[in-house]
């Protein structure tokens, strides 16, 4: 087969790709990841990749990111964990992001990889409504591994952009109500999945688009206030929400605490990618003559917090860098083009920024993964929408 005959095929592999990284599918999407690797060199060889300069600033600071963890890596006692965080960071699911871009694909593809994956969170949210009011479960979880706050920041990842969706009919047109559908489905599910972090996102990020749109229309704005409504009565008379609002988190208060001990201990390059779980278990669990029990921590459950920790100041610092870059940038881009495509990226980022307060969400496969092929297939559409 003539090499130039294979991008012919490059749109099914953006739409399986993009199934695979928003539903945990095993490891198929480390097959589709190599693919994606094989197509960018196809591209560069045959002239067909154009590097965008939005594109190319993301690729600047996630490369500023990643200088900053190869040190922490290459310092660390358990060097070859740090190299394998930074491939799974930097390749595995950073190079979601440039599928679009290497898989060049007309508008109306891209919006089918978004229609696919909110299809997905329908499904996957109809199931977690049926467990919490049929089954009367008092926290759902258990579709991905890591438990339910993991799938909680999920299904918050999705609900603004489908707000967005729904209100913004420059995107589906005549079917922008099918996403109004899904976004208050999904929102029903993560109630009866009672992550709080993710609600708390959901909700900030809720008001600013609501903000946003309903200022320009009455209707949004009758709409919006009429599903707010709804949403309070279901809280007030759902006694598990109650419950779990009502509950104290004195746990995650010793775990931030042992973790700023944790850093003033090793305050240059911490103690190395994924060996927070082993320096709390054997040398600080019962700092302050407090212990968690037989509790195992992964994390510092706070973004910031766990890059102090397992980074030292010059992680973080390339960390920060990044996040500040990740929510500056597509506000910038929304603040100039007033377009929906940016508006959902600033959106995707401050509801992983806000869910990253209690939860170190950057070390979750099932999170990571869908917001970086998302990140890829808004910034692609922001740039046919604004270049036609």
């Amino acid at each position: 087969m003539n090499c130039k005959m294979i991008p012919r095929y490059y749109k099914f592999l953006l739409v399986a790709t993009g199934i695979c990284a928003v539903y945990p599918i095993g490891n198929v999407i480390n097959f589709f990841s190599i693919i994606a690797l094989c197509c960018l060199i196809l591209s560069i060889y045959l002239g067909s990749f154009e590097l965008s300069s939005e594109l190319k600033h993301y690729i600047q600071a996630v490369f500023v990111w990643a200088v900053g963890c190869i040190f922490v890596s290459l310092t660390s006692d358990a060097v070859g964990v740090g190299v394998h965080t930074c491939y799974e960071w930097f390749i595995k699911w950073f190079g979601l992001m440039l599928l679009p871009f290497i898989f060049k694909q007309s508008k109306n593809v891209l919006k089918l990889c978004l229609v696919l994956d909110f299809g997905i969170v329908a499904v996957l949210s109809l199931l977690i409504a049926y467990r919490g009011m049929f089954l009367h479960e008092q926290r759902v979880g258990g579709y991905f591994t890591s438990g339910p706050m993991v799938l909680g920041v999920f299904l918050g990842l999705f609900i603004p952009i489908l707000v967005i969706c729904f209100f913004d009919k420059r995107i589906f047109g005549r079917w922008s109500y099918l996403p109004g559908i899904v976004a208050l489905l999904t929102t029903v599910a993560l109630l009866y999945n009672n992550t709080r972090g993710a609600e708390i996102g959901a909700l900030i990020c809720l008001i600013i688009v609501g903000f946003i749109y309903c200022c320009k229309s009455k209707k949004n704005l009758l709409i919006f206030a009429l599903v707010a409504t709804l949403l309070c009565g279901f809280i007030y008379f759902n006694p598990a929400t109650r419950a779990r609002w009502g509950k104290k988190s004195d746990g995650r208060i010793i775990i931030w605490q042992t973790s700023w001990k944790m850093f003033k201990d090793h305050p240059l390059f911490g103690v190395g990618f994924h060996r927070f779980r082993y320096a709390y278990k054997e040398i600080y669990n019962g700092y302050q003559g407090r212990r968690t029990g037989n509790n195992v921590f992964f994390h510092a459950h706070n973004l910031f917090l766990n890059a102090m920790v397992e980074g030292g100041l010059v992680g973080l610092t390339s960390f920060v860098f990044f996040f500040v870059f990740a929510l500056w940038y597509p506000y910038k881009l929304w603040r100039r083009y007033r377009d929906p495509y940016s508006l959902m990226m600033l959106m995707l980022t401050l509801q992983l920024f806000i869910n990253g307060m209690v939860e170190t969400v950057i070390v979750h496969d099932h999170i990571m993964r869908p917001y970086w092929f998302l990140m890829g297939v808004l910034l692609s559409l922001h740039l046919q929408c604004r270049n036609r």
